[in-house]
């Protein structure tokens, strides 16, 4: 049975409660299953929400980029930057007959917390090749491995996942009045991400991609 997370002010539901979850699992899931996720915090007097690539490792969250980036930036000027993480995955659109009851079924997740530098070598060489592998399983083991001067010019960032909370929606249009006459569709129509053919080395097959896309053939 996986754990839960506590509500704090910041992660308790404030509409739709039903739909808000802090279980662990859930909340993990969702970062397993995208690549992206947004990444806000306050820079120079304003806000600023910076889409990235991310990987979990165990309860933590990485993040790398260039020592130049905003955001790496503030966290070396401001150790204990408070950040404020969301990513989505779209599992359908939702179609009524009203255009007011269209929606979409989704999970998604939020994170609060303190983002910080990881000055251990071995720790940033393990968490850049796991954001490889996340993009492509095994991938990190056929790539070469950063050069010591490649890892000291990248800036690694970990985000503990503790503060968090997870939505979700499913199911088709909520009710409506019956209209048997209405021509108009109702119901829901699946999306996922699909990766298509490679563009790259000719007569080479293209790598797979993560496990919750769908891969055209090559």
């Amino acid at each position: 049975m996986s754990e839960n997370f506590v509500a704090t002010p910041r992660t308790a539901a404030t509409k739709q409660a039903g739909r808000v979850v802090y279980d662990q699992e859930v909340v993990f899931q969702a970062f397993d299953d995208s690549l992206v996720s947004h990444v806000a915090f306050d820079y120079d007097g304003y806000t600023v929400a910076v889409p990235m690539l991310h990987v979990r490792i165990g309860e933590d969250l990485y993040y790398h980029s260039s020592r130049g980036s905003r955001l790496a930036a503030q966290a070396a000027a401001e150790p204990g930057l408070q950040v404020c993480i969301n990513t989505v995955v779209l599992t359908g659109v939702v179609f009524a007959r009203a255009a007011i009851k269209h929606s979409v079924n989704y999970v998604s997740a939020v994170v609060y917390g303190l983002i910080s530098l990881v000055e251990d070598e071995g720790e940033k060489l393990a968490a850049v090749m796991a954001l490889v592998d996340h993009l492509s399983p095994g991938r990190s083991a056929q790539a070469s491995a950063p050069t010591l001067g490649e890892l000291r010019a990248t800036t690694v960032m970990r985000v503990p996942l503790r503060e968090s909370s997870a939505k979700r929606r499913t199911g088709g249009p909520l009710a409506e009045p019956d209209d048997p006459a209405s021509e108009i569709w109702r119901g829901v129509v699946p999306v996922g991400m699909v990766a298509g053919r490679g563009d790259g080395d000719h007569g080479l097959p293209s790598p797979p991609v993560g496990p919750f896309w769908r891969q055209l053939p090559n």
